[in-house]
């Protein structure tokens, strides 16, 4: 959601540099930006550089995604529905000047129009995600398109300023609708191995489609008058979503039954507060990389000192958290829904505890690459380790407090809510520390 806010808020904030200023001035700050973008990139620091396994070259990589997309015609026909939003998108800034002429504003128009369309994004970003959480999500898809084309075709027949201005607000709404749901629905058909391919391919088509909506916009208003060339913008779209709504309806009802199984965990992984943070598309993949697993009573799923190559979510049943710093019955049972396992992977460490099985349980397993490629491009917060520090203060209180604090009792150890710009301690009288029952 926040790409598709970008999307249209930067044309918007250049626009209103137009309007306050000379040009020169909006294309130099512009121009800046681009500097301070790369200033930021070159002090990103990342896990992976995605690099193609050994003896693979990035042909094969893409037509690794074209196969994938080959063999699952929903996600093609979902791409298809993407580059059409991409493209009606990419048309605006061509058509934005001859718009604002047509509503009397003249150039100066433009900026309010894309200011427009920015607040059209914010708002559909806003409902986006929880129309993402649908069972049945092509009428929606179907139906942003709609929003986002049919206004064009409205705005030729208006010469009132703010009715075009409101027309470009609702069209900027069906656009992220359009986007985000549209990615939604790919990731539950793509399975994990070749989703980052698929969506690599999906950014490459978005580009092409964008600029076949700005020349074809263009060729438009050369051969019609603006008024024509909004209704025929309008209306082809229309008419285009519209025919192929019947395949991405059908695909739908295919895809149904998975979707209410991604649903059922995806409401598990809403009550733990490690995954809160995450939209509801990263909630979707990660809910369709899950591996079931069923223990029984007695069995180890956890070794401490191990590698950590996963995490755990307890689905049903009780865990016991044992380890060799912590005298036994220290540290609380893990009920569910709760997940163990993340210390290692969220801070690169060995198992800091042995986890057993109380009783019967199942378990759902989350790689660590899984883990971390569907949060890490998201940007979310690290605020959620501070549940995690919670567990790693019990297990391993040196580590966490290093040098600062080395008279801990283990007995009663201090809460330690820690992010990595806040040390916040917490007393061990208070009534509701953060996610008690979550234990490593």
């Amino acid at each position: 959601s926040l790409d598709n806010i970008v999307v249209v808020i930067g044309p918007a904030l250049g626009g209103l540099l137009v309007l306050l200023g000379e040009p020169a001035v909006g294309v130099s700050i512009n121009a800046v930006s681009y500097f301070i973008a790369a200033f930021l990139t070159m002090m990103l620091r990342v896990r992976s550089r995605g690099d193609a396994a050994p003896g693979e070259r990035i042909i094969r990589q893409v037509l690794d995604g074209v196969d994938a997309l080959r063999r699952t015609p929903t996600a093609a026909i979902l791409l298809l529905f993407a580059a059409l939003d991409t493209m009606l998108a990419g048309a605006y800034t061509v058509v934005f000047i001859p718009i604002s002429q047509h509503l009397g504003m003249g150039t100066q128009g433009y900026g309010y129009l894309l200011a427009g369309a920015a607040i059209g994004g914010i708002i559909g970003a806003s409902v986006a995600d929880r129309l993402s959480r649908a069972r049945r999500l092509a009428p929606i898809i179907v139906g942003g398109l709609l929003i986002q084309s049919i206004p064009y075709a409205l705005t030729a027949f208006t010469t009132v300023s703010a009715v075009g201005i409101g027309l470009q607000v609702v069209s900027g709404i069906g656009m992220v609708i359009v986007d985000v749901v549209a990615l939604t629905a790919i990731q539950r058909e793509i399975g994990s191995g070749q989703l980052s391919r698929v969506l690599s391919l999906q950014d490459t088509v978005a580009l092409m489609a964008s600029v076949l909506g700005t020349f074809t916009a263009a060729a438009l208003l050369s051969a019609l008058p603006i008024e024509t060339s909004l209704i025929v913008m309008g209306s082809v779209f229309t008419v285009v979503a519209l025919a192929l709504s019947p395949l991405l309806v059908r695909t739908d009802r295919a895809s149904a039954a998975q979707g209410a199984l991604l649903e059922s965990r995806v409401g598990v992984l809403d009550q733990i507060r490690l995954f809160a943070p995450s939209s509801n598309s990263v909630k979707q993949r990660l809910s369709a990389a899950i591996e079931v697993r069923h223990l029984v009573a007695g069995e180890v799923l956890i070794r401490e000192g191990e590698h950590a190559d996963a995490l755990w979510v307890l689905a049903d049943g009780t865990l016991a958290v044992t380890a060799s710093s912590v005298p036994r019955g220290g540290i609380p049972d893990v009920l569910a829904p709760d997940v163990v396992g993340e210390i290692g992977v969220l801070t690169a460490i060995a198992r800091t505890a042995t986890v057993v099985a109380v009783s019967a349980a199942t378990v759902w397993r989350l790689s660590a690459d899984e883990f971390v490629a569907a949060v890490e491009p998201h940007r979310q917060p690290l605020l959620l380790l501070g549940p995690s520090m919670v567990r790693l203060s019990r297990t391993d209180p040196d580590l966490v407090l290093g040098r600062q604090v080395n008279n801990l009792s283990v007995c009663q150890p201090t809460l330690l809510d820690a992010t990595p710009e806040h040390n916040t301690v917490i007393a061990p009288s208070d009534p509701h520390p953060p996610n008690e029952g979550m234990k490593k």
